[in-house]
């Protein structure tokens, strides 16, 4: 985060029949993964954060609009992760003097919205002539807001926000999920026979209501989107771009339980599969290699297969391998935990020099993919820690280029508690500019680009994925 003046936090797992099914993806993501942005961007010593969080962290009202003052009550796993999230967003303003505004919407829609959630998945269903699932009596109440109204409220904090301040952004209609589903009903063209009565979620809030006055007043926001036009579009978008969510969904029909997450440095990708849990434990899948061939256009076949096994403390790399082609590697956590870094070193990359950072365990099963050409580097955060590589081409002696891992050039945050236990090979490295300097590094060369994959959407052009 060097050199950067705003950092806009959109990042979190989202939906709540997930995080009631498994919390700990959500305590992970949500809590720990803030915490570990708060610290890259006080280290750095970045300019204004936001961090954009939701009204579910109020809980449930009966009457009336929460301000922004009002106690957190949230009933969810998934909101109680967003609101631990949110304090400690708040400390950091507080302890470290982070210039640092929080953000809570009411229920976004639009286009690129995952169709797991409510708009899209109903519009979808009816679209193809399914039925959708109603919950319970259908009177449960929420503010909608548009993602376009959700991403000027957020640049109006982002430019004139007060440090410390939180500020509520809302679509200004309020209707139950009934009256909803009503809606897109008319705008597909089905009647209420296609409405699916189901249980009632668990723990599930009746009412949302945001208060504005705030933002409105001090920073002039307001919608610019009403619901009739705004969801009007939304049902056309998705009737007009079902290449891009019908993959989605054909997904979960057919148990593609990983996702496949191309990462800042081209080339690179976070493996993520879906936790299943039950009394006796949790299932998850290591790799599907027909979907990672698929999202990254290389075929991946391994050849090799290697282990490492490290003390709490000891930190390995920086190595890439000088072949950019054909070198790839498929790196995961399968004992303890560790703080992985990956870093661009192939010349001519629009990502040189740029990292990547991610905390991974043997628990959540996150997987990283690296072409050659991509420097890899990783600090135990346990005792035993055990790390997994599998290789597409056979290690050849030689072949490696290391990098120190701690060099100020590179800027790789480590969370260091004292000095890391390394090899004496790792810490005789020379620095990034010495070994671009000796012409080791390999060349950057764009790969093809990859189909569009059934595991992940093609990345939108447009502002992030709205939540609802």
């Amino acid at each position: 985060m060097r050199d950067v003046d705003l950092v806009v936090h959109f990042a979190a797992e989202s939906h709540v029949d997930r995080s009631i099914q498994d919390a700990s993806a959500f305590v992970r993501t949500n809590v720990q993964g803030t915490q570990t942005l708060l610290d890259a961007a006080v280290r750095a010593g970045a300019g204004r954060f936001v961090h954009v969080s939701t009204d579910e962290v109020y809980g449930s009202i009966e009457t009336g609009s929460w301000p922004e003052d009002h106690p957190l009550a949230p009933n969810s796993p998934y909101a109680a992760s967003k609101a631990a999230s949110d304090l400690m967003a708040l400390a950091f303003h507080r302890t470290h003097g982070l210039e640092l505004c929080v953000t809570r919407c009411s229920n976004n829609y639009g286009p690129y919205q995952f169709p797991e959630k409510l708009v899209p998945l109903f519009t979808t269903n009816l679209v193809d002539g399914l039925t959708v699932p109603l919950y319970g009596d259908g009177g449960n109440s929420r503010d909608w807001l548009h993602v376009d109204d959700h991403c000027r409220g957020i640049a109006l904090v982002a430019a004139k926000g007060r440090p410390g301040e939180v500020y509520n952004i809302g679509g200004g209609t309020e209707l139950t999920n009934r009256d909803l589903t009503g809606r897109l009903l008319a705008l597909c063209g089905r009647d209420a026979s296609a409405v699916r009565p189901v249980a009632d979620r668990a723990g599930h809030d009746r009412r949302y209501s945001v208060d504005i006055t705030k933002i409105s007043t001090e920073l002039g926001y307001a919608p610019r989107t009403g619901l009739d036009r705004g969801l009007a579009d939304t049902v056309a978008w998705y009737r007009d771009n079902r290449d891009w969510w019908e993959p989605l969904k054909a997904d979960a029909r057919e148990g593609v339980a990983v996702r496949v997450d191309e990462t800042g440095i081209p080339g690179t990708y976070r493996v993520r599969p879906e936790r299943l849990s039950d009394e006796r434990g949790h299932f998850h899948e290591a790799a599907r290699y027909s979907v990672l061939t698929e999202r990254t256009g290389m075929p991946f076949e391994v050849r090799q297969v290697n282990n490492s096994v490290s003390r709490k403390g000891v930190l390995r790399g920086v190595h890439c391998n000088d072949v950019p082609d054909g070198a790839s590697k498929l790196v995961s956590c399968v004992r303890g935990s560790m703080l992985d870094v990956m870093v661009d070193l192939r010349v001519g990359s629009p990502a040189f020099g740029r990292h990547e950072v991610t905390r991974m365990s043997a628990d959540d099963g996150v997987a990283l993919y690296l072409p050659g050409g991509v420097g890899h580097a990783f600090l135990a955060l346990e005792d035993g820690t055990c790390v997994n590589y599998l290789l597409a081409a056979e290690y050849v002696p030689g072949a490696m280029v290391d990098v120190d891992a701690l060099d100020e050039e590179l800027g790789l945050p480590w969370d260091l508690s004292g000095p890391p236990v390394r090899s004496a090979k790792d810490a005789a490295a020379p620095g990034l500019a010495e070994v671009l300097a000796s012409g080791r590094l390999p060349r950057y060369s764009p790969s093809p680009a990859p189909p569009s994959s059934p595991s992940l959407p093609s990345p939108p052009s447009r502002p992030p994925r709205p939540r609802s």
